[in-house]
């Protein structure tokens, strides 16, 4: 993902470490954006709705966003933005009601649909009765599938696009390397 922000948007990609006798203990992957005015500013990580610090203990996730902060301040940058709920540690604070969902798997399928709200089960049934061809790909061909889902999406909702040159970037930095894939959904064996 660092390097599709790096190659597509020439962001300057970082990680904010604490280390114990050369071990690192705690992390946190960065990017030096610039905004319209040209001023610099620190985002763990752009387009990214979640990124949570790597720590073991609380003392550890402190340590390190004083010493984030004291880096930046020597920078001179003019903010910093982490997409993770810091609960008011140090000098953050929330500008976000973002939500993340946590749905564990380790549960039988039945149980699962039943710890699910009613109309999320109906849902569900509707959808298997439409009988939905799920297609999981890693072709290039998939790729593009969505693209053009993603442009009919965006403009219907009146929202800017991201260039095509960007999903080329996803495939070939995440799913051309085997970390990622495209999941479809057919209907009538129509794209």
């Amino acid at each position: 993902w660092l390097r599709v922000l790096k190659n597509q948007h020439n962001y300057k990609v970082s990680a904010a470490c604490l280390y114990d006798d050369g071990i690192i203990k705690a992390g946190l992957p960065f990017c030096e954006v610039h905004s319209i005015s040209g001023k610099k500013k620190f985002i763990s990580l752009p387009f990214s709705d979640y990124c949570n610090p790597l720590y073991n203990t609380k003392e550890e996730l402190n340590e390190l966003l004083i010493a984030f902060i004291n880096h930046s301040e020597q920078d001179k940058i003019s903010s910093i933005e982490i997409n993770f709920d810091l609960k008011g540690e140090n000098s953050f604070i929330p500008v976000s009601d973002s939500v993340v969902h946590i749905l564990e798997l380790k549960n039988s399928e039945e149980q699962l649909m039943k710890s699910f709200h009613d109309s999320k089960r109906r849902g569900i049934k509707k959808a298997l009765k439409e009988d939905l061809q799920v297609i999981i790909s890693k072709d290039y061909d998939a790729v593009k599938s969505f693209f053009s889902l993603h442009l009919q999406t965006r403009k219907l909702k009146g929202i800017p696009v991201q260039p095509r040159s960007f999903f080329n970037e996803i495939y070939n930095c995440i799913i051309k390397e085997g970390n990622g894939f495209v999941i479809l959904i057919k209907k009538d064996n129509i794209d």
